[in-house]
Order: structure tokens, then C-alpha cells, then sequence
């Protein structure tokens, strides 16, 4: 959607408050035209008259508030698929963040509005926006393709029902004279010409609902031969997919002599599903009784599927901007975090007198954040070469072992620190630990998984190493670190890895970090060759696992004596 053709409307009751979101609109969107009303009233009919794109609405107003406004809204046509997100001035209020989302708003925003938030937000409900637009307009054309084939449908069905009801008088006529049989049965070669080569598929049964004929195209459909469905019930097609209420109700129809018209799930020979648009209309003869039913019907998979594809590429795409403006909202608070750490002890700097420790403690502040921006930066670096395709991989002989002592050595003060122990496990001896892989990025997922070990354990210990797959000649070594932290519910284990997510979201984390490292973790491993998992419990702890490929020259190591590393004794 063109920035310069968005409308934004903006409902607070402060005029003042009015002003500065108009100002913040303009200095992100200049082309962009903002509406502003000061009561939930006038914001409804503003809504209803303009029809803006975005709607930024205040919840403490009088006479009607926010949530009432964002119902109403949502229950009106016109204005229903317009995003709404809500402005307040009450921080980390989770019930007031709830009932938001019950009165079917998009987003929230806390006053004082930041422009980087406001920015984010606009951006996701305008995509949000746009795919409602595009679904509406998808399904609006499809609807009418398939009103306009079944309007085809029924004429070529009224036609087909017109040929039999005419074939029905001639043979009466028939009986009468020799010349009519002659010119019946011309016609009746017509009629069958018309129905053999017709695009849609044609049955005809008996009043049992027994088929007698079937034209070509039927048969094609289905997969069946013409003597495998003569005489079948025409319902054996689909008699494993509707209920009995459905077949009930059907047969009700068309015997008080109306037409029935509906979709049905039917089975080809082959054992394939598929959809037909069918239209089941009856025979009656001159004396005013039923004597046969005559099936109309046209394959509509490929519509049913495309709209069904088309709804799930909306969900998708909303989930996507969902994740993404909660990551982007995620990214400006570690940012901000680490700079005004930064920033406010170099001010502090600054003062006289400041004694040689203080100093000393504000760089060692300085640095520590510092350090923790390059992080963030460093992560969405790699993020966006490993999306791009652009992250190489060196393949080179690596010491395994040399590999755990460094990261032993490295994190055994920090687990220290915590009062916990930290210890690893070789398998194989120097000689059997050498394998072909990215020493670096096998470096970079050891310490992203141990870090995390350290970050969400409190007591108890942690414990890295590897071992062979159970079937060694399978060639595989499998890597592991474990702790006796928090662990991870089960519901979030299955998105840990994912990008944009994390096992806390929102601004409530009780963890700092950007959620990156795990994303980023899998993606080296998947790049090595191998896969990876987690098995956790809450309140119990995490065991990460890894798998690599096993090159050493020696395709079958014995195993040497399990070597446990770090542990007191």
C-alpha cells in the first residue's frame, strides 16, 4: 500500500495528545494524511465517513472509551477490517493489554508514544491492512467465477433438463405414429451428442437413485469405466465423506421435486479426494410423477484449494508481521538498554573528584555494555548473512578436545561466580577427536548453548561434551550441554530456534538478549551438516543436543575410556 495514499485517524480526548501523534505521523509519513477526532463519537462517525487505513485509539475518554469504540467498530462492516491499535497512558497494565485484544485491536502503544514504535506499528498494520484488502478482493473474484459457473452450470443443466423433458413427450408421441418414432429418435441422437461432449459431468438414475447413464466427462472425473458404475447408487462416491443429515436432507429434496444444489467431497477410483459443484434436479414425467434424477456436477478442487491457500498465506503473513514488530519492539529495547548504560556513566565521568575506583567501576559499566551492543549487533549480522545466503562455511581438520578445554577454561570462572560447577566429557583420545568441520561456527554453537545454560541456571552444575551415535559406523558424533536450570515448558520447545521468537516474549522478559542466538545456533549446525534438538523440563533443566558428521580417517574408532574433565573430586 503507497504511503502517500494512507489515512490515519487518531481518537484522544486531549487535544494536546492529538497534536504530538500528528506531529510523530508526519516526521515518519510525511504523505501521509492524519484525521483527528477528541471523543469515541466523533471518532465512529469520522471512521465511517473517511474509512482510513489505520485507527490510533486512546482508551480513558468519557463518555464512551476505547474499548466500546474498538466493538463498535469491529462490529460494523464498513470499518471491520481497519487495524486498531490502542494508545494508553497506563504502563505494563496487563489486564487493560487483554481487554484490548478481546475488543479486537491489532496493537498497543504506551504513552509518551515513541516515534521508532509508532513507526513499527503503522508499517505492520498497513501490512496487515493491505492482505485483508488482497484476500477480500481474491475472494470476491472467486466468488463470482464460481457464481458464474454455476450460473453455466444450471443452463447447462436447464438445457440437459429440457432435451430429456422433450425426449419424454417424443417417445409418448411415439406410440402414436412411426413418422414421430423416426423424428424422436433424431432427436434423441441430438440430445445424446449434446451430453456425451458437454465440459461438466452428467449421471441419470432411477428413481432408486440407481445409475443408468453417464456422459464421458463423468467418467473421466471419477476414473471409472462405464460398466463400473452402471447400476451403482449414485451417492457411492461420496457416501464415506457426508454425514447421514446431509444425505437425509438431499434426498428430501429433490423428492418433493425441487432442485438441490451443493458442494460434495467425492473419492475418485484412484483414491483421490476432490470436490465437485453439483446440481441434482427430477424427471417428471407427464402424469406429474417422479421417474428418474438427472446430475449435473463440475470439479471445483483447484478453486476450493486456491482459496484455502489464500487464507492460510494471510494468516501466515500476519503471524509473520506480528513476530516481526514484536522483535523490532524487542531489538529497541536491548539497544536502548546497553546505550544509555553507556551514555550515562560517561556522563558521570565527567564530575571532579570522582575517586580512582569509581572511575574504574564506570568503564568496567562502559565496557560491559558496550560489549553487550556489539553482541546484539554481531547476532543480527550473522541473521541477515545467513539469510541472505552469504554465510560461508571452511571445512578443516578440528580438534574436538582442543575445542572443550578453551570453553572450559574460558566460562569455568563465570559458572564459578554463580556458585554452580562446570565439567565436560571426552569420549575419544586426541588422536580420535580430529574431524573435518567449521572449527569457528562449532566454537560459536558451543558457546551460544553454554552461555544460555549459564544464564537461565542458579545451583547445580553444567555439563558439556560429545559422544558417538549409537551405531558408530552410522558416522555421526553427537554434542550435548546440559543444566540443571529453569528449563523450558513444553508447549515453547517446539519454537525456541524460530526467528523472531523467544521462550519469554513481550516486554515483561524476565531475561535480557535479542532471542537470536538459538535461531542462529541451528542455522551453523544445519550448515555443518547436522541437526538439532532439546529435552527439558521446567524446574529441572535443559540438555541441548547436536549431531555433526564424524570424518575421521579411521571409519570405525574404538571408544577409549569416557573422560570426565573439570569435576572436584
Amino acid at each position: 500500500m503507497p504511503i502517500e495514499n494512507i489515512k490515519i485517524l487518531a481518537v484522544d480526548d486531549n487535544r494536546d495528545n492529538l497534536i504530538i501523534i500528528r506531529a510523530l505521523i508526519n516526521e515518519a509519513f510525511p504523505e501521509a494524511q492524519t484525521l483527528m477526532a477528541t471523543d469515541g463519537f466523533r471518532g465512529l462517525d469520522m471512521a465511517f465517513e473517511k474509512e482510513p487505513d489505520i485507527i490510533l485509539l486512546d482508551i480513558i475518554m468519557p463518555g464512551m472509551d476505547g474499548y466500546e469504540v474498538c466493538k463498535k467498530l469491529k462490529a460494523h462492516p464498513v470499518t471491520a477490517d481497519i487495524p486498531v491499535v490502542f494508545i494508553t497512558a497506563i504502563k505494563d497494565d496487563k489486564q487493560s493489554r487483554i481487554k484490548a485484544l478481546e475488543a479486537g485491536g491489532e496493537g498497543f502503544l504506551s504513552k509518551p508514544v515513541d516515534i521508532s514504535e509508532l513507526t513499527a506499528q503503522i508499517r505492520a498494520m498497513l501490512k496487515i491492512r493491505e492482505a485483508t484488502i488482497l484476500k477480500r478482493g481474491e475472494k470476491e473474484r472467486l466468488e463470482n467465477l464460481i457464481d458464474e459457473r454455476t450460473r453455466e452450470l444450471q443452463k447447462t443443466h436447464a438445457e440437459t433438463l429440457n432435451l430429456l423433458k422433450y425426449f419424454q413427450a417424443e417417445n409418448e408421441k411415439r406410440k402414436k405414429s412411426e413418422a414421430a418414432l423416426k423424428e424422436s429418435e433424431e432427436k434423441t441422437r441430438l440430445f445424446k451428442r449434446a451430453v456425451d461432449s458437454s465440459s461438466v459431468g452428467i449421471i441419470i438414475t432411477d428413481i432408486e437413485g440407481k445409475i443408468i447413464y453417464t456422459n464421458p466427462f463423468y467418467l473421466k472425473i471419477s476414473g471409472y469405466t462405464e460398466d463400473e458404475v452402471i447400476g451403482q447408487l449414485s451417492t457411492f462416491l461420496d457416501a464415506d465423506f457426508q454425514p447421514e443429515t446431509f444425505n437425509r436432507k438431499r434426498w428430501k429434496t429433490i423428492l418433493s421435486g425441487k432442485d438441490w444444489i451443493g458442494e460434495i467431497k467425492n473419492i475418485k477410483k484412484s483414491g483421490e479426494l476432490y470436490w465437485v459443484n453439483a446440481v441434482i434436479s427430477p424427471i417428471v414425467s407427464t402424469a406429474g410423477e417422479i421417474t428418474n434424477f438427472i446430475v449435473v456436477s463440475e470439479d471445483i478442487t483447484q478453486k476450493k484449494q486456491l482459496l484455502e491457500d489464500l487464507i492460510t498465506a494471510k494468516e501466515k503473513a500476519e503471524e509473520s508481521d506480528k513476530l516481526k514488530t514484536a522483535f523490532l519492539a524487542n531489538m529497541s529495547h536491548e539497544i536502548r538498554t546497553p546505550m544509555n548504560g553507556i551514555l550515562g556513566f560517561a556522563e558521570l565521568l565527567k564530575e571532579q573528584d570522582l575517586s580512582s575506583e569509581i572511575q574504574q567501576k564506570y568503564i568496567y559499566i562502559i565496557e560491559k555494555s558496550g560489549a553487550r551492543m556489539l553482541n546484539i549487533i554481531n547476532n543480527i549480522v550473522d541473521i541477515s548473512k545467513i539469510e541472505a545466503g552469504l554465510m560461508e562455511v571452511t571445512l578443516i581438520d578440528s580438534d574436538v578436545n582442543e575445542q572443550l578445554d578453551y570453553i572450559y577454561n574460558f566460562f569455568k570462572p563465570e559458572v564459578e561466580a554463580k556458585g554452580m560447577q562446570l565439567f565436560y566429557r571426552k569420549y575419544y583420545t586426541d588422536h580420535k577427536a580430529m574431524i573435518k568441520t567449521d572449527q569457528e561456527k562449532l566454537y560459536a554453537i558451543f558457546t551460544n548453548l553454554v552461555k544460555n545454560a549459564i544464564k537461565y541456571s542458579y545451583r547445580g552444575h553444567i555439563e558439556f561434551g560429545y559422544y558417538p551415535e549409537q551405531d558408530e559406523q552410522a558416522g555421526s558424533l553427537i554434542f550435548y550441554v546440559k543444566d540443571t536450570g529453569i528449563g523450558i515448558h513444553k508447549d515453547k520447545t517446539g519454537i525456541i530456534f524460530d526467528r523472531f521468537r523467544q521462550v519469554s516474549e513481550g516486554k515483561n522478559r524476565h531475561y535480557e538478549g535479542a532471542g537470536l542466538g538459538l535461531s542462529i545456533t541451528k542455522s551453523y549446525v544445519e550448515m555443518l551438516g547436522g541437526k538439532i534438538w532439546v529435552e527439558s523440563e521446567e524446574g529441572v533443566g535443559s540438555c541441548f543436543c547436536f549431531s555433526l558428521p564424524y570424518n575421521h580417517t579411521n571409519p570405525h574408532p574404538q571408544a577409549d575410556k569416557t573422560q570426565l574433565s573439570g569435576k572436584n573430586n
